[in-house]
C-alpha cells in the first residue's frame, strides 16, 4: 500500500462503500454522538433506534458525494444538515403514518439556530470523551484519578486528602494528563472534522 493510502483520514475510507471496515470503525467513532443530536431534536426514545438507522443510511448513502473542501462546508456542518434534515423527514413520515398520534403529540421543528449551537456542544462533548477515553489507556496510577477528580469540580486539597498524594504531585499528574487530552482533542479534531 503506498503512503497516500496510509495517510488517508477515516472520512476518506469510509467515503469508500466497499470499506466495510472503515465503516463500522466510522460508525463506532460517530454512533454516540448522532443518537444525542437525533434524541434532542426527537426525545421519542422508543424511535431513536429507528432514526439513528435511517441516519447512518442516509450518511452511508451520501458519504461518497461529500467533498472535503473548507470553502464549502466543514465535515461536521455537512453531518449536522444531514442529521437534522433526515430526522425531520423522518418525523414527517411518521407523522403521515400515524395521524392520531400527531393529533395528541404535535411535532415542533426546533429553531435552527438552537439546533446548531446544540449541535455544536455535543460534537465538542464528543471530542473531548473521545479524547478522555483514547488517553486514558496511557495513564497508570493516580493521574487519571487525579484528572476526573479535578474535572468534577474538586479542589486540589480534596483531591490530595481523597488520594493521599501531596500538592506538587496532584499538580504534576493533572497538567501531564491535561497536556495528552488537548493534544488528543486537536488530532481528534484533525481527523473527525475535516
Amino acid at each position: 500500500m503506498d503512503n497516500w493510502h496510509t495517510r488517508q483520514t477515516l472520512l476518506m475510507r469510509a467515503k469508500n462503500p466497499d470499506d466495510q471496515v472503515a465503516w463500522e470503525e466510522f460508525v463506532s467513532y460517530y454512533k454516540n454522538f448522532l443518537k444525542v443530536v437525533i434524541y434532542k431534536i426527537n426525545p421519542s426514545t422508543s424511535l431513536s433506534e429507528d432514526f439513528l438507522q435511517a441516519v447512518l443510511l442516509e450518511i452511508w448513502r451520501s458519504l461518497p458525494r461529500f467533498e472535503v473542501d473548507a470553502e464549502r462546508a466543514k465535515f461536521r456542518t455537512w453531518l449536522s444538515v444531514l442529521v437534522r434534515n433526515t430526522v425531520l423527514n423522518q418525523i414527517k413520515k411518521e407523522q403521515k403514518q400515524n395521524k392520531i398520534r400527531q393529533e395528541l403529540e404535535p411535532q415542533v421543528e426546533p429553531n435552527q439556530a438552537e439546533l446548531d449551537q446544540m449541535v455544536q456542544k455535543e460534537w465538542e462533548l464528543h471530542i473531548s470523551r473521545l479524547a478522555l477515553e483514547n488517553i486514558s489507556q496511557r495513564f497508570t496510577g493516580k493521574a487519571m484519578d487525579v484528572f476526573k477528580l479535578s474535572l468534577k469540580g474538586n479542589t486540589i486539597d480534596q483531591i490530595c486528602n481523597e488520594l493521599k498524594i501531596t500538592p506538587e504531585s496532584a499538580y504534576t499528574l493533572k497538567n501531564r494528563v491535561k497536556k495528552y487530552l488537548v493534544r488528543e482533542i486537536k488530532r481528534l479534531r484533525t481527523e473527525l472534522e475535516q
